[in-house]
C-alpha cells in the first residue's frame, strides 16, 4: 500500500485503497445520507469503494460507486421463520456475510459497517475475519440511547419476545465491538458510552451537505414554521411545549400569517393532528408527504423558522439525539428551535454555532418566535447567522479519512481479532 499526500493536508492517506462498505437498509426518503456521502467522498479521493445492503425500499439515488443489496424477507412466512432462526443463530448476518465474500472482486483493505441497530456489525464481523482485514464500525444509534423505547412500541403479547431479541442483539453487538479497530458514531454520549467497548472510538457529527443545503433566502407572504421527518413517538422527539405555545398565540391573536408545515409520514401525522386537535391549532397545520432530498433545501429557504423536535434528557434518556435535520437546516442558515431542549449535547451545538434557540419552557419559544416573527415582517424572510462551517459532511468524512490512514502496513497485515 503507497500513500498520497493531498493539497493542503493534515494528514497522509493511503492511496489506492479497497474500501468495503456495508450498511443496514436504504430506508426512504433520505436512503443513509451519512453513508452514501462518505462513499462518494472517498471515491472523490481515489479510493475503490464497493457499498453493499439489504434491499428493502427502491434505492433510486444516484451514486459514483458499485453497489449491490439482496432481499431478506420475501413474505409474512418468510420473516417469522427467518427472524426466529436468525435469533437462535444469528442467521441473517450469516447469510448476509457469504453474500458479500461471494460477491466481492477483491481482498478489501479495510471494512465500514454502519448501523442504526445492530445488522450488519456481525456480518462485518465475519468478513473481517475472512480477508483478514481491519474494521471500523459506525454507530448512528444504539439501543441505550432510549431504554426500552423499543420494547415499548410493542404490545403484551410480544414485549417478552422483543426483550429478548433486543438484548441479544446488543450482546453480538458488543461483541463486535471489542474487536473492531475502531468505532465512529453520531454525539459526545455516543462517544463516551461506546468507549467501554472499544477506546478507539470517535465522534464524527451526522452533518449536513454543502451541495445541498445553503442560504437562499425566499420571501413568503406567509410566516413559515417548518418541521420534517419521522416522528416515532414523543418520548424522543416531544412537541408538547411547541404546541402550548402556538395555542397562547392564537388566543392572542397573535400573528395572522402563521402556519405549521410537516414533512412527515402517516404514523408521524397521527400523532402531530391529535396534539393539534387537543390544543385547538388544526387551522394553522398543513401536512406533505416526504419529498426528495434534494428539494429539501427550498423548503428550509422558504421557511421562517425549523423545529427540530427533541426532549429533555433524563435518567432514563434520551440520549445523545442529533437528528441530521439539525444539520441540514444549520447549513441553510434557518432560525432552528429546538423543542423541548435536550439540555445536554444538541443545546450545547445550538448555543456553540449560534443556530437559534433550544427551549426549555413556553416563554422561550414565543420570544424566539417573536423575533423571527418582526424580522420577516420587515424583509420577508429570515436568515441565521450561524457558524456552520465545522459540520458539513465533508469535515466530518475527513475523520474516518484519518482513521484509515492510521492503518499502516503492520495493521494491516496483523490478523483480525478473532
Amino acid at each position: 500500500m503507497t500513500t498520497l499526500q493531498i493539497a493542503n493536508p493534515e494528514f497522509i492517506i493511503p492511496n489506492l485503497m479497497h474500501v468495503l462498505v456495508i450498511t443496514d437498509p436504504f430506508y426512504k426518503p433520505l436512503y443513509v445520507p451519512r453513508v452514501r456521502y462518505l462513499c462518494d467522498f472517498l471515491v472523490r479521493q481515489g479510493h475503490q469503494v464497493e457499498l453493499y445492503s439489504e434491499e428493502t425500499d427502491k434505492t433510486d439515488f444516484q451514486h459514483s460507486y458499485p453497489l449491490t443489496v439482496w432481499r431478506f424477507i420475501n413474505s409474512k412466512t418468510d420473516w417469522i421463520v427467518k427472524t426466529f432462526w436468525t435469533l437462535l443463530t444469528d442467521y441473517k448476518d450469516r447469510w448476509f456475510a457469504n453474500k458479500v465474500i461471494r460477491h466481492t472482486k477483491s481482498i478489501p483493505d479495510v471494512i465500514i459497517a454502519s448501523t442504526s441497530y445492530t445488522f450488519p456489525l456481525p456480518a462485518a464481523h465475519i468478513i473481517a475475519r475472512h480477508f483478514n482485514c481491519p474494521l471500523i464500525a459506525d454507530l448512528r444509534d444504539i439501543a441505550e440511547q432510549a431504554p426500552n423505547l423499543l420494547i415499548n412500541r410493542y404490545n403484551l403479547l410480544t414485549k417478552p419476545f422483543v426483550g429478548i431479541y433486543n438484548r441479544l442483539n446488543v450482546k453480538r453487538r458488543n461483541k463486535v465491538l471489542r474487536k473492531a479497530y475502531a468505532i465512529t458514531t453520531v454525539s459526545p454520549w455516543h462517544q463516551k458510552f461506546l468507549k467501554q467497548f472499544n477506546p478507539n472510538t470517535h465522534l464524527v457529527y451526522n452533518g449536513y451537505d454543502r451541495n445541498d443545503f445553503f442560504p437562499k433566502p425566499q420571501p413568503t407572504n406567509k410566516f413559515r414554521i417548518t418541521y420534517a421527518g419521522r416522528i416515532y413517538n414523543d418520548t424522543v422527539r416531544n412537541p408538547k411545549l411547541l404546541f402550548e405555545a402556538l395555542r397562547i398565540i392564537k388566543q392572542n391573536n397573535q400573528m395572522p400569517e402563521l402556519i405549521v408545515d410537516w414533512f412527515i409520514d402517516d404514523k408521524g401525522m397521527a400523532i402531530i393532528s391529535k396534539y393539534a386537535e387537543c390544543y385547538d391549532v388544526e387551522h394553522l397545520m398543513l401536512y406533505h408527504d416526504y419529498i426528495p432530498q434534494k428539494e429539501m433545501n427550498d423548503v428550509y429557504n422558504a421557511s421562517s423558522v425549523v423545529v427540530v423536535l427533541s426532549n429533555k434528557t433524563g435518567e432514563k434518556g434520551p440520549f445523545g439525539i442529533m437528528t441530521s435535520k439539525f444539520f441540514e437546516a444549520l447549513g441553510a442558515h434557518r432560525p432552528i428551535l429546538v423543542v423541548q431542549s435536550d439540555e445536554a449535547e444538541l443545546e450545547h451545538v445550538v448555543k456553540e454555532t449560534k443556530a437559534g434557540c433550544a427551549a426549555k419552557n413556553q416563554d422561550d419559544i414565543l420570544q424566539f418566535l417573536h423575533l423571527n416573527y418582526d424580522v420577516w415582517k420587515h424583509n420577508g424572510y429570515t436568515l441565521q447567522k450561524s457558524k456552520s462551517d465545522d459540520y458539513d459532511r465533508e469535515t466530518q468524512s475527513r475523520i474516518f479519512l484519518r482513521i484509515i490512514g492510521q492503518l499502516d502496513k503492520s495493521s494491516l497485515s496483523t490478523s483480525y481479532q478473532k
